[in-house]
């Protein structure tokens, strides 16, 4: 994979194609970071994103997310066994326990009863958790054999086509999906055209703000790749989601604080730890 990712961005870098930013298409931008002499990080001179150029059209996206991903117990289908387990323990300890991100929900005003998509399944692990915590979860995924798993295995309203998702939800939320989608703008488009007046768009992701770098050199810049196309951190934010209100904060979370967002403001709270989470409301 990663010798067929290479001889691929060698063709497209002297081609000189595939450098438009992937969210708004603009062809201006600053190389930020490198890898591999031939692929680069890029700063878009307009909207601000970090991405990885050569860029990956959208039918490559769609492609290796139907077939070539695999990152571990994200992507890999449990046995009937290894799942009775998982569900009896309700995912407690498991490397996809999402009482974390549940709290934060909370702390935001999601409750229990509301309506909540799960932007980017997989296989269900996370929209099982939502749904026992209450909320009225509809999933989508692209992969037709996990969607598929999370609906005749996890009983889960999933579907694995935009069109099939269903409009309004409280709470758009997806957990480490939009550094994976070939147009972050579109997502958020999508985001905001599928939420109520007063509904949050909610993602985790992997912290791409300066601070980290400046904290953590090593990790940041093990962040982005093939598999990462595009780094979120905050001048995207300030540039793309205003003049919604917004709010971003990294690990550890901080309940208290996240609560105390007045959801009016765009509020930045620590972006020292490895993990970015990126809040939006929709106030028109």
């Amino acid at each position: 994979m990663k010798w067929k990712y290479f001889t691929q961005s060698l063709a497209k870098s002297v081609r000189r194609s595939s450098f438009a930013c992937p969210s708004c298409g603009n062809r201006k931008s600053s190389v930020v970071d490198r890898k591999f002499i031939i692929t680069t990080l890029r700063r878009c001179s307009y909207c601000e994103l970090l991405f990885r150029a050569p860029t990956t059209s959208e039918s490559e996206n769609r492609s290796f997310y139907q077939v070539g991903y695999e990152q571990g117990f994200t992507t890999e289908i449990p046995s009937k066994q290894r799942l009775s387990q998982l569900i009896a323990s309700e995912f407690k300890g498991s490397n996809k326990d999402y009482s974390a991100y549940i709290n934060i929900i909370r702390a935001l005003g999601i409750h229990a009863g509301q309506r909540l998509l799960d932007f980017g399944c997989s296989w269900g692990y996370g929209s099982w958790q939502l749904r026992n915590a209450g909320y009225d979860v509809q999933a989508f995924e692209v992969s037709s054999s996990r969607c598929a798993f999370a609906r005749s295995e996890l009983g889960l309203n999933a579907v694995e086509t935009i069109e099939c998702i269903d409009p309004p939800f409280d709470c758009f939320f997806s957990a480490h999906v939009i550094e994976h989608v070939p147009s972050v703008s579109r997502m958020l488009t999508f985001a905001r055209r599928s939420l109520r007046l007063g509904g949050l768009f909610v993602a985790f992701t992997p912290n791409g703000s300066s601070l980290n770098r400046q904290l953590n050199p090593r990790l940041w810049h093990a962040l982005w790749g093939f598999v990462h196309p595009q780094l979120i951190d905050e001048r995207f934010c300030a540039r793309t989601l205003s003049p919604d209100p917004y709010l971003l904060a990294s690990r550890p979370f901080s309940a208290t604080d996240i609560a105390a967002w007045d959801q009016k403001t765009p509020t930045q709270l620590s972006l020292t730890g490895d993990e970015l989470l990126v809040v939006l409301k929709k106030c028109s």
